[in-house]
């Protein structure tokens, strides 16, 4: 498995971590799927169990974004292509942009503003 080679030559684990939330990043299908097995047991021996609907998968082949499917369990995970996934606020979709994202914080940022200043506080108090 090892690890994942970055632009700048530095070892990156295979798997990143954040409360309940874990993206895994492999080069290859092989080390995707012992990595998998490998989390599939720890989780296993946890008395838990994965569920791949909960799951998505990115699959880049030469740069380009392919339908490419990975199993846990024996089921499919979905992929980006058929399923948007959130995760740690971001949207991860089949265009792989952000300008998507950017725009709807601007929304957000927008809506919230407009309600906090529409609320009953003096000036002061709403920021």
């Amino acid at each position: 498995m090892g690890c994942w080679r970055g632009l700048i030559e530095e070892c990156l684990p295979p798997i990143k971590v954040y409360m309940d939330n874990m993206m895994t990043i492999t080069t290859t299908n092989a080390c995707t799927k012992r990595l998998l097995d490998k989390i599939q047991e720890n989780i296993k021996w946890l008395g838990m169990e994965i569920k791949p609907s909960k799951f998505r998968s990115i699959s880049i082949v030469q740069g380009k974004l392919t339908n490419e499917k990975v199993h846990v369990n024996n089921e499919p995970i979905p992929t980006v292509l058929e399923k948007p996934i959130k995760s740690l606020g971001c949207w991860y979709s089949a265009d792989l942009k952000d300008s998507k994202q950017v725009e709807q914080i601007r929304q957000d940022t927008i809506s919230g503003l407009k309600q906090i200043n529409n609320t009953a506080l003096p000036g002061k108090l709403k920021l």
